[in-house]
């Protein structure tokens, strides 16, 4: 007997250290296998019900969540995992219930009070709700990292940025791999700066191989390297065409544009192979022709280039550079639309 219990805390050891490291497939048949000898544990249903969230079969899992409230109707843990599935589900509201069902059945625990304002956050009168909890789970695990990264993703749901950057800056304190304050704070700085944003993403991944938001976002940031050349042959063309207007013609300074231009392009791709970690490095490179979206971004580009070049060097490349003005200032805008859109997605 001594040594089937000795099993069972060595195989429950191991499922929690596969959960952590979300080896989702690993874990369920170990915690199967336990269940078959002890059906009736709350505590296993609850391990189950993890892998089957985390391996998106959200019926079975609102069904093993349930199966551990219905065994062991005064504990939480039950009812945060419920909502914590129904808030995957975009079950809002019903989240928000079981989650405040957790609340008062553990009012001193402070994930409870996390998965509330996870779950609060995305109904839009229970925002105020979301990120009074958002604060008690910070005040009652001041030194859990999770926390302050909860707090920082309803303050920014809030776009209260100060409060979210200072949340995030925070947990990255306490623990500098937590992928999910890593990614959010990148994007709340903004990716202007490409080798901040591509690095601290490119961090945010090694923390969390499986991090979707991080992934996507650097997916953004990969489709936006032609848009950040457009932008510059845009500004090339504009010249261009200044300088050949007021001189008639092409001349050393039109030249100088042209050579500036192509210039820049070469020494920013060279500058962006260098930054690029890595560890993401082939990643980014597969995205920036991995799409539809990636060669139609290429093709505005080099078009925007060509037609900058041909303004500033051919002996007629006004007239080419006047009727291709009104088409490019339109593209140009549509490209400010697409920056705004993919960054409030991100």
């Amino acid at each position: 007997m001594t040594d089937d219990v000795h099993d069972i805390r060595r195989v429950g050891a191991r499922i929690e250290s596969l959960l952590e490291l979300r080896r989702w497939n690993e874990a369920r048949p170990l915690v199967e296998t336990l269940l078959a000898q002890r059906p009736d544990e709350a505590g296993l249903h609850a391990l189950r019900a993890q892998c089957l969230l985390g391996q998106g079969d959200h019926a079975a899992a609102l069904e093993a969540a349930n199966r551990v409230i219905a065994l062991a109707p005064e504990d939480e843990w039950g009812h945060r995992l419920c909502a914590l599935v129904l808030g995957e589900m975009d079950l809002d509201q019903e989240a928000v219930r079981a989650a405040d069902e957790a609340v008062r059945l553990a009012p001193d625990e402070w994930r409870t009070h996390k998965v509330f304002a996870e779950a609060a956050m995305d109904v839009p009168e229970r925002s105020l709700d979301a990120l009074r909890a958002a604060h008690e789970a910070v005040r009652l695990a001041p030194n859990e990292a999770v926390s302050h990264t909860t707090l920082g993703i309803v303050a920014q749901s809030r776009n209260d940025y100060t409060t979210a950057k200072a949340a995030y800056e925070r947990a990255l304190a306490i623990d500098p791999d937590q992928s999910a304050a890593l990614n959010n704070l990148t994007v709340l700085q903004g990716t202007i700066n490409l080798r901040r944003a591509v690095r601290g993403l490119a961090q945010s991944l090694r923390s969390d191989p499986h991090s979707e938001i991080a992934r996507r976002n650097l997916d953004r940031l990969a489709m936006a390297f032609p848009l950040r050349l457009y932008a510059a042959s845009v500004m090339a063309l504009l010249a261009g065409l200044l300088i050949v207007r007021i001189s008639g013609g092409p001349n050393p300074a039109s030249w100088a544009v042209a050579l500036l231009l192509l210039g820049g392009i070469s020494a920013y791709a060279v500058l962006t192979a260098h930054i690029v970690p890595r560890s993401v490095r082939g990643y980014f490179g597969r995205r920036l022709v991995g799409s539809f979206g990636a060669w139609w971004n290429w093709f505005v580009c080099l078009a925007g280039v060509a037609i900058a070049v041909c303004t500033c060097l051919l002996p007629h490349g006004e007239v080419i550079g006047m009727i291709a003005l009104r088409p490019i200032l339109f593209g140009a805008v549509i490209t400010g639309v697409m920056f705004v859109v993919n960054r409030s997605r991100a």
